[in-house]
Order: C-alpha cells, then sequence, then structure tokens
C-alpha cells in the first residue's frame, strides 16, 4: 500500500518525532554514562553535545550487538531503546533544563552578529527538516541507506548482501 499525499507528509513528520524521541534517548543514556563517571560541564549546550554524542553511540553498539548476534528482526530493537530508555531514566528530568540552559547560551547577549548567526542556522536547519519529510529519491538512498538497513532488519542479523558489496566497506 503506497502513502500519497498529506497521509505521507505526516508519516514523514511522525518520524522526524521517532527521530526526536531516539535523540533524546540517546542524550539521556550519555548524561547517565556521564554521571557515572563523574564527568561535570558548567555550560549546558556541552553537556548536552557531549552527552548526545556518548549516548549515540552506546545505543548504536546496542543495535550493532543485536544484529551480530541475530536477533535484529521483531520487538528487539524496540525492547532495546526502551531499555537504554530506562538506563537514563534519572536524566529525563534534567533533559528540559539543559535544553532550555542551551539555548540561552546560544542566544546569550550577543548581539546582532550572534541573532544573525541564529538566523542563518535556524534557517538551514528548517530547510533540512522540509528535505526530510520529502519522500528520498536519490540513488544512494534507496539503494543503501533505505534498501540494506530494511534487509537487515528483515533476516533479524546484519550479514552482507549478495548484490550489495557497500556494506563490506567501513565508512
Amino acid at each position: 500500500m503506497y502513502v500519497t499525499g498529506l497521509a505521507l507528509v505526516l508519516r514523514h513528520l511522525l518520524d522526524l518525532g521517532a527521530v526526536a524521541a531516539l535523540l533524546a534517548v540517546c542524550t539521556a543514556v550519555g548524561l547517565e554514562v556521564l554521571a557515572r563517571l563523574r564527568v561535570r560541564y558548567d555550560v549546558p549546550l556541552e553537556a548536552l553535545l557531549f552527552g548526545l554524542s556518548l549516548g549515540a553511540g552506546v545505543v548504536a553498539t546496542v543495535l550493532l550487538g543485536l544484529g551480530l548476534a541475530g536477533v535484529l528482526g521483531g520487538p528487539a530493537p524496540p525492547l532495546a531503546v526502551l531499555a537504554c530508555a530506562g538506563v537514563g531514566g534519572r536524566q529525563w528530568r534534567v533533559l528540559p533544563g539543559l535544553l532550555v540552559g542551551a539555548l540561552r547560551s546560544l542566544v546569550g547577549s550577543g548581539g546582532r552578529a550572534r541573532i544573525a548567526t541564529l538566523t542563518v542556522s535556524g534557517a538551514a536547519a528548517c530547510f533540512v527538516l522540509l528535505l526530510a519529510i520529502a519522500p528520498p529519491a536519490d540513488w544512494d538512498s534507496l539503494m543503501y541507506h533505505l534498501r540494506v538497513p530494511a534487509q537487515f532488519l528483515e533476516r533479524g542479523r546484519i550479514f552482507l548482501p549478495e548484490d550489495n558489496l557497500h556494506v563490506a566497506l567501513v565508512g
């Protein structure tokens, strides 16, 4: 069944919401790891960025382990992400304050140059989000970025597809 029109746009907006939720889970996990390592940052933006980076690595490693163990199909990936959200449970209360603090540190009292920079950055972010809402049409997305992970999920494990040797290349 193909989805077209407004339903397609709404589906892509739902996908963007799922990505935002996954980024929040990654950030919470990263902040929890940093808290357990007793690493503290004075600037909220730094804590947010380092937490996101570290948490994304942890969640990706968990999902990679599922794929290598051959349990990538079925409910395992969403349950693994929910388990990661549980691991970062204590950080969910801190996350909104860090977001507000990061926005305040970005805006600050910088004047016209800072506001112009933020305006251009915001416009670029909106442009990228609008592109994300549209359906994929380029060769790389259709042949590699969407098809190969779908094959991994269908088989329930990570493998080398017969017709796609790019999986064997790092990067």
